[in-house]
């Protein structure tokens, strides 16, 4: 990759270090990890500049374009999520950053983590995929889509409209009288808000605004973002909120948080974590988790696996049949229903 990058700079030489000159903007810079050449988006007045390269030394390749014409597309979005992309190009090669941020592999994380990864192709062949170190990235978030209407471009590369404006400073909770429905969304306001704060690291402020939404009826994905900082987080920890908030969303009927809050309110049940130990409520919740939650095919399958190691999960589902052919049929529908409002009530 070095020699690749060597290569490129005797094409494309350039005498200014890699990092923003004074009479330029920066919009990005990060390490890349392991290695010490870093990566530089920096803004002039109309144009993009990328530059890879050393801290101290002029950069191995330095390249420019118009913001008027500069490929960047938005792609926005709830849990691992890449917020921006950027691609210069020079003849056959390109050289796209991908900004974002990540819950990582793990779906279980309980905070989002901000990436800058570097893909390099020639044609429709990858030469090199890097990522910076994340203690290094410093990003000025929305900088470059805002440079761009400045320049008179509304839409990106994908033809969407781009922000009105950059992030704005976060409005306390209290100041917001009620979350709204964002049109053409399955979001709402207050997680906008609180999807903003998580990115900037601002934790507390970010489980206000779910929680307000959680309260507020919007159940998914407020109350299981609630859930799991309330049960993941050391900082944040509360057992019993965790509970509640996984309880509501394992009786909501969305299927893509509700296996997920049937598993984790399964398994604290199972465990007596924050919980009663209880192996009946815990193979209730962990068989919605499962099986029952809908009628899809959409389960967790970490809840499955808890299930299937519970001891004597065979008898308890015995148990459980024997229990639902004694309830009336009222209360064998709330128990047994997909998408029952209050499964406990009938206790």
């Amino acid at each position: 990759m070095h020699l690749f990058l060597t290569s490129l700079a005797i094409l494309f030489p350039s005498v200014a270090f890699a990092r923003c000159a004074d009479a330029t903007t920066p919009a990005l810079t990060c390490q890349i990890a392991g290695k010490q050449q870093r990566v530089n988006l920096c803004l002039t007045q109309d144009s993009a500049i990328y530059s890879y390269g050393m801290a101290d030394a002029p950069p191995e390749l330095t390249l420019t374009a118009k913001l008027t014409d500069l490929d960047y597309r938005r792609r926005d979005g709830a849990g691992s999520t890449i917020d921006e992309v950027v691609t210069f190009r020079s003849g056959d090669h390109a050289f796209q950053i991908d900004m974002g941020f990540d819950g990582g592999d793990d779906p279980y994380l309980s905070s989002l983590a901000e990436y800058t990864r570097l893909t390099v192709t020639r044609g429709d062949t990858q030469l090199a995929a890097l990522e910076c170190a994340p203690p290094t990235i410093e990003r000025a978030y929305d900088r470059i889509a805002g440079a761009m209407r400045d320049v008179g471009r509304d839409k990106d590369s994908n033809v969407q409209t781009l922000p009105e404006e950059g992030w704005q400073p976060l409005p306390p909770v209290s100041n917001i009288p009620e979350c709204e429905r964002v049109p053409n969304s399955n979001a709402d306001t207050c997680w906008d808000w609180g999807s903003i704060a998580e990115r900037h690291g601002q934790t507390a402020d970010a489980i206000a605004f779910y929680d307000k939404a959680c309260d507020e009826g919007f159940i998914s994905p407020n109350c299981y973002y609630v859930g799991k900082f309330r049960l993941l987080n050391p900082q944040f920890r509360d057992y019993g909120k965790a509970a509640d908030r996984f309880r509501l969303v394992c009786e909501d009927d969305d299927i893509g948080t509700g296996p997920y809050g049937c598993k984790y309110i399964g398994w604290m049940h199972h465990t007596g974590t924050g919980q009663m130990k209880d192996p009946q409520l815990a193979w209730y919740y962990l068989n919605r988790a499962c099986f029952t939650h809908n009628d899809g095919q959409f389960i967790d399958a970490e809840g499955c696996h808890f299930l299937a190691n519970m001891p004597s999960s065979h008898q308890m589902a015995q148990r459980w049949a024997i229990k639902l052919r004694n309830m009336s049929p009222l209360c064998r529908w709330r128990w047994a229903a997909p998408t029952a409002p209050k499964p406990f009530a009938a206790i």
